[in-house]
């Protein structure tokens, strides 16, 4: 009898020693998806784009795991450091830390706040004993756009004919959208169709020369100003 209650206590601890027994999350690598970016660059983005970041971790109790989003600017600047939102939750406004569980792979959406800074993106997660932590630095950006009028156009005059200004070549380093600002300094007036977008349309009333410059703006720099003419052929070429 003696012999059967040493057992059973010892078994009874021996189980109590292995459910008491928890180890801690496994965190990997967090991984940064930026548009127009490869993974191999310092994550760099413009001002209010978003960074998709993705996270995997294993618990070896398989429990479910909480996780903690921060955004921290490295100049202390005291305005807003962006936004957090989980795209697999949806009607939920963005927040200036996410909090949330998962298992396995959690993915997290950050926008980017409008001051070009270099942002501290911290990591917590615990399974409410053990705690893990993971970081890392992406840069906000604000460079200047560059304009771009496309070529030199020769076109022949036809009654009711029009005409395509082409500014697609215009760029933005930080992938900023762009304002295109269209100015005739020459040749018979014309009224221009879309004359905000890269390609606006125009009707020349005659032959001649008709010169545009072209400066964008992407909110918050201008480009350098370019030119283009369009040369009008009269109707016997």
């Amino acid at each position: 009898m003696r012999k059967l209650l040493f057992l059973f206590v010892a078994l009874l601890t021996a189980g109590c020693s292995l459910l008491d027994r928890q180890g801690p999350p496994t965190v990997g690598k967090v991984t940064t998806i930026i548009p127009g970016q490869s993974s191999s660059e310092k994550p760099a983005v413009g001002r209010g784009r978003e960074v998709i970041l993705t996270v995997s971790a294993v618990d070896p109790d398989n429990d479910e795991l909480d996780f903690t989003w921060t955004a921290i600017p490295l100049s202390g600047a005291a305005t807003g450091a962006g936004k957090f939102r989980n795209p697999r939750t949806s009607g939920v406004a963005p927040q200036d830390t996410l909090i949330g569980v998962f298992q396995d792979t959690i993915s997290v959406v950050w926008q980017a706040p409008t001051l070009p800074d270099t942002y501290l993106l911290r990591l917590r997660i615990t399974d409410g004993r053990n705690v893990r932590t993971d970081s890392l630095l992406v840069e906000v950006t604000q460079r200047p756009p560059t304009a771009s009028a496309g070529r030199d156009q020769l076109v022949p005059y036809v009654d009711a004919g029009t005409v395509t200004l082409d500014g697609t070549g215009s760029v933005d380093p930080d992938r900023d959208d762009l304002v295109y600002v269209w100015t005739q300094i020459s040749g018979p007036g014309v009224a221009l169709t879309n004359e905000k977008n890269a390609r606006p349309v125009f009707r020349p009333p005659a032959a001649g020369d008709y010169r545009f410059r072209l400066q964008v703006f992407d909110g918050a720099d201008s480009s350098n100003v370019v030119g283009v003419v369009i040369h009008v052929n009269d109707r016997g070429g």
